[in-house]
């Protein structure tokens, strides 16, 4: 094996390694965060309105700022990480700029936070009373303040190969509102606003002491050419950005029209299948990015096959898993306190129905990386434009056709929506699918088998005696962590 093609196969294992350590941590405290939110919340006005309100603001940050920083910057940080005064030059310039564009749109935001509430939600005035939604939204400026400065620092970390310190400052946001829905004798509109604000900044703090450790911080120069370079490619990457933040004020939207607690429900399921992406998509994506955007050009098809191959794989035990227990596991984790048995089955079933898309939102994250490698936004932007109209014109057929269970018009929306994007992605790469999708006969026959033995489970779960222990239900937790350690071994690391 030739030895640039030895190192960034260790470099891609170690921050992988890494990312999925802070990864870990970070989803498990967000369980916890959720699970305490289902508990005092379950499904009702407040929770809907923190739900709506909170994923909004998450979307619009991701497409204004995460996606163009991703994109553009750390491609173009990674050539210059060893030249350490070209690297604080760029990253300081980028927080000058970051800065300016935040403080007209939280102006922005917070004068006319009462309108975007209004045009955002369909509820009528007895499901959700929409001043609560404006409050949410005017008082989550500060979480969204310093959530875009964070996004800034971690961008900046993972293009240094930093993926822990950037991973685990959403470990910090977590523990904030979980001290304070616990610990904070306010109403909850305040409480949760309060938890997000403060975990934001700490989270900044933190990671500008992980900039004092590795003694870069950022210098501003106002010539650097690297700004130059994120102002002429920003407006494609908020373009990459847009459609996937419309998509999800799309579905939110149609939700609010089916009532109260759909909101809730979609949060809390969405939430789920984030996991399982995050742990392995998202982790492989971004432990790849920085060396996929300095890699040569004859490596960059076989680097991007290892990628897809890895997420493919372990994907295929988590998809048989939380497609067959999607009812145990959303009650395990949530059905606690004002979190019911409706509740529990209306996540379960958007839960099931999204697990069938693993492997395919899986691919997505690592080939939507790929572009920004590669440079390719404006493809890239037809294509999250074809996702966004495949996806509105899905939930307009499904509202005004005849359909007992509307909500769930959501998540297969969503599965139409991913499995175009990945068609279309993959015609932009030159990849044979024999690499990606190769499994040795072995690992074949154990796939298809635990398949067939979660089949046979199924029905043995009408036994009383083992329906009352939950026997089954943990063998099969078990049996999934066991086939998870066996691709591993025998897929990946082999």
């Amino acid at each position: 094996m030739p030895y640039e093609e030895t190192s960034l196969k260790k470099k891609l294992e170690i921050r992988a390694f890494k990312n999925f350590l802070g990864i870990s941590f970070s989803k498990a405290t967000g369980y916890a965060r959720d699970l305490l939110l289902a508990l005092k919340l379950g499904s009702d006005s407040v929770m809907d309105a923190w739900a709506l309100s909170f994923q909004i603001l998450t979307s619009l940050k991701t497409a204004l700022v995460e996606t163009p920083l991703e994109s553009i910057s750390i491609p173009v940080m990674s050539k210059i990480a060893n030249d350490k005064e070209k690297h604080q030059s760029a990253s300081g310039s980028l927080l000058t700029k970051i800065v300016f564009m935040l403080i007209p749109t939280l102006v922005i935001l917070s004068l006319f936070s009462k309108n975007i509430a209004t045009f955002l939600t369909a509820y009528k005035p007895s499901d959700i009373e929409l001043e609560m939604f404006s409050s949410l939204i005017k008082g989550l400026l500060g979480y969204v303040s310093g959530a875009v400065i964070s996004i800034w620092a971690s961008c900046v970390l993972r293009s240094q190969g930093r993926m822990l310190a950037a991973s685990l400052t959403p470990i910090i946001l977590n523990l904030s509102i979980i001290a304070c829905v616990l610990f904070l004798k306010k109403d909850p509109i305040e409480t949760l606003t309060w938890g997000a604000g403060w975990g934001a900044w700490i989270g900044v703090v933190f990671q500008f002491y992980a900039f004092r450790l590795g003694k870069r911080w950022p210098k501003i120069n106002w010539n650097n050419k690297y700004q130059q370079q994120f102002d002429k490619k920003y407006l494609e990457g908020v373009g990459v950005g847009i459609f996937p933040s419309l998509t999800l004020i799309a579905t939110r939207y149609y939700a609010t029209l089916l009532g109260s607690g759909s909101v809730s429900w979609l949060y809390y399921s969405t939430r789920l299948i984030q996991v399982p992406n995050s742990l392995i998509g998202v982790c492989i994506a971004q432990a790849s990015l920085p060396e996929l955007s300095i890699i040569s050009k004859s490596n960059f098809s076989k680097e991007l096959e290892k990628a897809l191959r890895i997420g493919f794989v372990l994907a295929i035990p988590m998809t048989i898993y939380f497609f067959f227990e999607s009812r145990f596991f959303t009650e395990l984790l949530f059905q606690y306190g004002k979190f019911t048995n409706n509740d529990t089955a209306q996540v379960a079933a958007i839960f099931k129905i999204l697990a069938i898309s693993l492997p395919l939102v899986i691919s997505e994250s690592i080939l939507t990386k790929a572009c920004y490698a590669k440079n390719i936004h404006k493809k890239l932007i037809k294509i999250k434009l074809k996702q966004f109209l495949s996806c509105i014109a899905f939930l307009i057929f499904f509202f005004y056709g005849n359909f007992e269970n509307k909500l769930s018009a959501v998540p297969v929306s969503s599965v139409i929506s991913v499995s175009i994007g990945v068609l279309l992605l993959r015609k932009e790469f030159e990849m044979k699918n024999k690499n990606i999708f190769s499994i040795s006969k072995k690992t074949k026959k154990y796939l298809i088998g635990i398949f067939f033995l979660f089949i046979l489970f199924e029905q043995l779960e009408h036994n009383s005696w083992l329906n009352t222990l939950n026997a089954l239900h943990w063998i099969k937790a078990a049996i999934s962590a066991c086939s998870i350690l066996y691709v591993w071994k025998n897929e990946v690391i082999k």
